[in-house]
C-alpha cells in the first residue's frame, strides 16, 4: 500500500497517470509478489529477467568500461531481457481498493509516543 500511496503523490506532483510499473530486486522473483503489486496498483507490473538489478547494472556498467559495448544504452539492450507482465486481476480491485483506504486512513493517524 506504502507503493500505491508513492505512486498517487508521483501522479498528483506530475499531473500524470501511472500506467505501468517495472519492479527489480527480490521482490520481483516473486509471482506472487509482483502480482500483489499489480492487482493493488491496477497497473500492469514489468520484471526482468534478472532480479538483483544493482548487480547486473554493475556488470553492464563494467562492460562499457572494459569496450565490450560502445555506451550504456547498447549494454542494456543487449543484457537485460524482461519477463512477461503481470496485469492486474479486475476480480480483485474491489477488495484492494477497501483495504487500501483503510489502511491510508490509519497511516495518517497520529502515532503514541
Amino acid at each position: 500500500f506504502a507503493v500505491r500511496g508513492n505512486c498517487r503523490q508521483l501522479e498528483d506532483i506530475s499531473g500524470k497517470e501511472i500506467d505501468q510499473v517495472t519492479i527489480c530486486g527480490g521482490w520481483s522473483a516473486s509471482d506472487f509478489w509482483s502480482q500483489m503489486v499489480a492487482d493493488t496498483l491496477g497497473v500492469a507490473v514489468h520484471r526482468p529477467e534478472v532480479s538483483e538489478a544493482s548487480a547486473l547494472g554493475a556488470g553492464i556498467c563494467a562492460g562499457v568500461g572494459a569496450g565490450e559495448y560502445s555506451d550504456m544504452a547498447q549494454a542494456v539492450s543487449k543484457l537485460v531481457a524482461m519477463r512477461s507482465p503481470l496485469e492486474p486481476r479486475p476480480e480483485c480491485r474491489d477488495a484492494y481498493d477497501h483495504a487500501y483506504e483503510r489502511w491510508a486512513t490509519l497511516s495518517s493517524m497520529p502515532m503514541p509516543r
